[in-house]
């Protein structure tokens, strides 16, 4: 396996079920985004790190535990590796509390314990650009956000 770059990706999926907020096929998305990554791009099974709010989940996609598992998709890369993330359920927008901020708002995600992660974008690239900057080659980073008060949004991140 020696020379051959990983490709690691977090999963995440929140119907919020049993609250008023309940969405209908954000683990189904990630469902089949996992199916996606494994049989079109060979991703490994193990490789892939999956957070939903469904009955008897292995993990929970709280605030902490997303915040978690992209540090860790981060932290355990290197150089060349693909790493991939995928948000499916609710956005919001906040009132920003930075000084000056040219939009007076801040996107975020709304985890299943609506502890919401403002901040994602700057925090993943400026994370990154500190990785790769101090012990890699960075080549790619792309953005695909649509988190605009939307129900049944998808965020996709590719390094």
């Amino acid at each position: 396996m020696e020379g051959q770059k990983k490709r690691l990706a977090v999963l995440v999926g929140c119907n919020y079920p049993n609250t008023g907020n309940e969405l209908h096929g954000c683990i189904n998305d990630v469902l089949a985004m996992k199916e996606t990554l494994v049989k079109r791009f060979g991703f490994d099974d193990n490789d892939i790190e999956v957070l939903t709010d469904a009955p008897n989940s292995c993990k929970l996609p709280t605030g902490a535990n997303i915040k978690q598992a992209l540090a860790k998709l981060v932290d355990g890369s290197e150089a060349g590796d693909v790493l991939y993330f995928h948000y499916s359920g609710h956005g919001t927008r906040i009132p920003s509390k930075k000084h000056g901020h040219h939009f007076h708002h801040e996107e975020a995600i709304v985890p299943c314990d609506f502890n919401l992660i403002t901040g994602l974008y700057s925090s993943l690239s400026n994370h990154t650009i500190e990785i790769c900057t101090s012990h890699f080659t960075f080549t790619s980073f792309i953005f695909k956000p649509t988190l605009h008060n939307q129900p049944n949004n998808t965020l996709s991140v590719v390094y």
